[in-house]
């Protein structure tokens, strides 16, 4: 066979070269690629990311709960602490309650050292609360008529005659102190030596906390729940793959 018949010149649409592959194939190449990484280090990872994912899942659930109110959820409404006061003494609500309530006497005020919240205690249910909001100012001087059910803990210094001259509105998540949340315990170590009453008696209120405010834990769980599906998918290559 002479040189012409061994080597000739290829054509548009005649003979293909090494040159010129399918897309089928170039796609088969990639495929056989090494990866920027190992298989297992890509294992590793999404075993980390699954991991890390389910305890934010199993550690936010409770706020997730609490936060999924605002789609239906009701307001437990305690109305006008005082005049409740006077036929109903004693509180008996669950932990993690939607509530709002008025005119809430204020006594013992303090404030966060860095800056953001307010807390008092009001006597009226064993009430300690945390709030944005400031205090209502109290008028010293002024003459005004104490209801019954007051006097006996105006004797018993509870409460002075000037924290009459002013209520405190409130709205948020309220808690038995004996099941309070470890972010909130700083409360009860402040205000429980002071009160002198037993826990399973005061309640603790984190006003501003309503559902709708909880929308970073909905967020945060859809974050979480998308990167459990991605990465279940990672694996589940990985594992066709070996």
């Amino acid at each position: 066979m002479n040189a012409e018949g061994r080597f000739w010149k290829a054509t548009p649409g005649h003979a293909r070269t090494p040159d010129d592959k399918h897309d089928d194939e170039l796609a088969g190449e990639a495929l056989t690629r090494p990866p920027l990484l190992p298989r297992r280090i890509y294992g590793l990872l999404s075993l980390g990311v699954l991991a890390l994912a389910g305890w934010l899942l199993a550690t936010t659930w409770t706020d997730v709960r609490y936060a999924l109110r605002v789609f239906g959820g009701e307001v437990v409404d305690l109305g006008d602490l005082r005049v409740r006061h006077r036929t109903e003494p004693r509180l008996d609500l669950p932990s993690d309650l939607h509530v709002k309530f008025r005119n809430a006497i204020v006594t013992y005020e303090a404030g966060s050292a860095e800056g953001g919240y307010n807390f008092f205690y009001s006597p009226l249910y064993r009430l300690i609360v945390r709030t944005r909001q400031d205090f209502p100012a109290k008028r010293t001087g002024h003459t005004f008529q104490i209801e019954d059910h007051l006097v006996e803990m105006i004797g018993k210094h509870e409460i002075e005659p000037v924290d009459l001259t002013s209520g405190f509105d409130g709205e948020g998540r309220l808690y038995r102190a004996t099941e309070l949340p470890e972010v909130a315990t700083s409360l009860l170590t402040y205000y429980a030596p002071g009160i002198r009453v037993p826990l399973e008696e005061v309640y603790v209120v984190l006003d501003g906390e309503t559902p709708a405010a909880g929308w970073p834990y909905l967020a945060l769980w859809l974050v979480a729940l998308v990167s459990i599906g991605l990465n279940v998918r990672v694996l589940a290559r990985l594992a066709r793959a070996r």
